[in-house]
C-alpha cells in the first residue's frame, strides 16, 4: 500500500476518483462549479451528512488561491 493513501479511501463516483480520508463514505456528486466538484458524504466520527469540495488546482494561480482559502475561512464559520 502507498504510504500516503494510509488512513484514505478512494471512491469512484461518475468516473473520477475521490480520495478522502477514511472517517468519509462519499455517496454522490451533487454539483460542480468554477473551482472544483462538491460531494455528499457520511461523517462516520460525527454521525451527519457533509459536504465535501474537492479542488483540482488549488494553488496554481495565487489569485485563485486566496479566493479559496477565503471560501474555506468563510464555509469553516
Amino acid at each position: 500500500m502507498n504510504p500516503a493513501l494510509k488512513g484514505k479511501r478512494c471512491f469512484d463516483i461518475q468516473g473520477t476518483y475521490v480520495t478522502v480520508d477514511s472517517r468519509y463514505d462519499v455517496q454522490n456528486m451533487i454539483g460542480c462549479g468554477a473551482y472544483g466538484v462538491v460531494y455528499s458524504a457520511f461523517d462516520s466520527v460525527t454521525q451527519s451528512e457533509v459536504a465535501i469540495k474537492k479542488i483540482q488546482t488549488a494553488f496554481a494561480d495565487v489569485i485563485d488561491a486566496k479566493r479559496i482559502l477565503r471560501e474555506i475561512k468563510i464555509l469553516s464559520k
